[in-house]
């Protein structure tokens, strides 16, 4: 069965498997796009500044607007800021556009991020990182998930953190083959 959704966008606190779910869908017929490793080349202390943030924002965007054809699977835990994230539902069309919201508990991130190999190198600034994208996701995903049902795009939101990506994957297909109809 073909899908009519061709844009998967896939946001979460950092660690939430966001990534590894992506990996999932890479196909002949989809592209991937992971977004967190474009801004760790881009963006550094030095570039804070408002333009240079636009900048990179648009280079994202104009990307989920370019690839029309396939499914294109776009994830990043940066995609929850408002500015990028207002600006994709205003510009993509809402038939194609789907997001999956990777909702954990901080705690359960935790224990995964604990769980990693590279953890024990650099604990406070993985730490940190989990801190701050927990934070910017709780405060924006109510106002984000309103937003989403304004404009009647579809949503998943994924709460169980013990999912394996392939069971994850599942659980997508499923709800679009739901919303196909």
């Amino acid at each position: 069965m073909k899908l009519k959704y061709s844009k998967l966008i896939m946001i979460g606190p950092t660690n939430s498997g966001k990534t590894t779910t992506s990996y999932k869908y890479n196909s002949k017929k989809s592209r991937i796009f992971n977004f967190d490793q474009e801004y760790k080349n881009k963006l550094n202390i030095k570039l804070i500044g408002k333009k240079k943030f636009r900048t990179i924002h648009q280079s994202v965007l104009d990307k989920i607007i370019k690839n029309e054809n396939n499914l294109c699977v776009y994830e990043g835990s940066h995609l929850i800021l408002p500015y990028l994230f207002n600006t994709i539902i205003e510009t993509i069309k809402s038939e194609s556009l789907v997001f999956i919201l990777f909702d954990f508990s901080f705690f359960d991130l935790w224990i995964r991020m604990k769980n990693r190999p590279s953890y024990r190198k650099t604990r406070f600034e993985k730490f940190m990182l989990l801190f701050i994208t927990y934070i910017l996701f709780s405060l924006n995903k109510n106002i984000l998930t309103k937003k989403l049902k304004e404009k009647n795009i579809k949503y998943i939101k994924i709460k169980n953190s013990n999912l394996l990506p392939d069971e994850i994957v599942r659980l997508i297909n499923y709800q679009l083959s739901i919303y196909n109809v």
